[in-house]
């Protein structure tokens, strides 16, 4: 295999201070080509889900994804990916497409979330309010029939989705400090008295936000920490669920990256992971051009911000380049992370290695490389 550089820096040299390094290992890598063609093979395409893949959601065993737009009309759609358990590269295979729609130029699925057979999507349709735009699809049938939707909501989903520890849909307002969650399993508002338009506000005191366009959420599952990737950083915060109405508490802090309202910049939390304990990946999509080298625009910090290093074990080069447009999703049973390479039409899944492998990556001789905030 691979050690993937970011900077040319020999491992060992950091094999001491493990709690300053994530070291992962790939173990398959997934062309998705086939969904981004309306015709494959001289048919219609069962599995087109649009122009390019845009979200991803993996837990160890399943795993889906979402497509986004290059044109008006364009229909869109979810499809899973039904050989995910393979090891090494493969070309995927697939599910009929479900949760079609059409959209307009440049927008479409900004997020899924999978946990058992729910699945939770946000949908961007750049409206307020825009119709079924965040829900659930029950997915116990895909690859049998098809997804049967559970409920649907007429938010924008524009900035991701995530379902944190009390089974609870959560997902970002775009344009300001807003959460708002549903019930998982009914769809009924949760924080506001009339259910509406429920909305918690998260207390930004003392942390500098810069320009807040938020594009992804997630939750830790080891804490029920919830994380949003904005415009010029990361924001941590835990809710108060004594009352489950108030303002949360704790709104931690804010890694500043500059100020980029670019679509595409997503994160992950790697919850009770090996050796370093639960982590934050995410990606600075600063430069939306393309050129840019796998893994160049990835960071990764502790969940109280603290700054990390990253090691990744490829099972090749990689040589093809991106326009920076990645998303991640990480299962916390198997600690397995999945890399979802927008540009290309590639799925990358990672092993965060058991503390006994982690320690063989510290070994001298071997050729890493790091990237430090």
């Amino acid at each position: 295999m691979m050690k993937f550089a970011l900077c040319a820096v020999a491992l060992s040299a950091v094999a001491g201070a493990a709690n300053a390094q994530v070291a992962i290992e790939e173990i398959a890598r997934i062309n998705i080509a086939q969904v981004r063609f309306q015709e494959w093979n001289g048919a219609l395409n069962p599995s087109y889900i649009g122009f390019r893949p845009s979200a991803i959601a993996f837990d160890g065993g399943r795993l889906f994804v979402a497509g986004f737009s290059n044109g008006t009309g364009q229909p869109l759609g979810i499809v899973e990916v039904t050989n995910v358990n393979n090891t090494g590269a493969f070309n995927g295979a697939f599910s009929n497409t479900f949760g079609v729609r059409n959209t307009n130029s440049n927008l479409g699925y900004s997020g899924l979330y999978l946990r058992g057979n729910t699945l939770a999507y946000a949908y961007d349709q750049n409206s307020t309010p825009a119709t079924n735009s965040v829900g659930v699809y029950d997915v116990s049938n895909v690859g049998v029939s098809t997804a049967a939707v559970t409920w649907q909501q007429n938010q924008r989903g524009g900035s991701g989705v995530a379902i944190n520890s009390a089974g609870n849909v959560v997902h970002s307002v775009v344009s300001s400090n807003f959460v708002r969650q549903w019930n998982g399993a009914t769809g009924a508002g949760i924080w506001s008295a009339s259910g509406n338009a429920p909305t918690i506000t998260v207390n930004t005191s003392g942390v500098t936000f810069g320009n807040n366009f938020y594009r992804d959420i997630d939750v830790d599952p080891a804490t029920g920490r919830v994380f949003q990737r904005y415009s010029s950083g990361i924001a941590a915060w835990d809710l108060n669920t004594v009352n489950n109405a108030a303002t949360p508490t704790n709104a931690a802090f804010a890694i500043p990256n500059g100020v980029v309202n670019n679509i595409g910049q997503n994160l992950a939390v790697a919850g009770n992971a090996p050796i370093t304990g639960s982590f934050v990946i995410y990606n600075n999509r600063s430069n939306a051009g393309v050129g840019q080298a796998f893994g160049s625009n990835f960071q990764v910090i502790t969940t109280s911000g603290a700054s990390l290093t990253l090691t990744m074990n490829l099972l090749s080069a990689i040589t093809l380049t991106n326009d920076g447009y990645f998303d991640f999703s990480y299962d916390y049973s198997t600690r397995r992370l999945a890399v979802l390479d927008s540009s290309n039409g590639f799925i990358h899944i990672f092993q965060v290695p058991t503390p006994a492998a982690g320690a063989l990556f510290g070994m001298a001789g071997v050729f890493a490389a790091r990237r430090r905030r």
